[in-house]
């Protein structure tokens, strides 16, 4: 058993004669339902919700810095 690549010249590599394909098995994905992805969805929105919260929060609190800021003569 030989492998040839030829580009521009030829590499020639020898191969075992003991490689042999064998059978492979595949194990089953663990079955899921309704509740295990109702989990993970209240989860994800659980998350973006807060993220989303806190994004609005701090807009909210930047309003008020840069207000305070102009009002004590700040931006002079």
């Amino acid at each position: 058993m030989v492998l040839s690549n030829t580009y521009g010249n030829t590499v020639r590599i020898s191969l075992p004669n003991t490689v042999l394909k064998t059978a492979e098995t595949v194990t089953p994905l663990p079955s899921t339902g309704p509740g295990e992805s109702l989990l993970i969805g209240g989860l994800i929105h659980t998350v973006v919700g807060y993220f989303f919260a806190r994004s609005r929060l701090l807009t909210q609190e930047l309003e008020i810095v840069k207000n305070e800021y102009v009002t004590s003569s700040g931006g002079l």
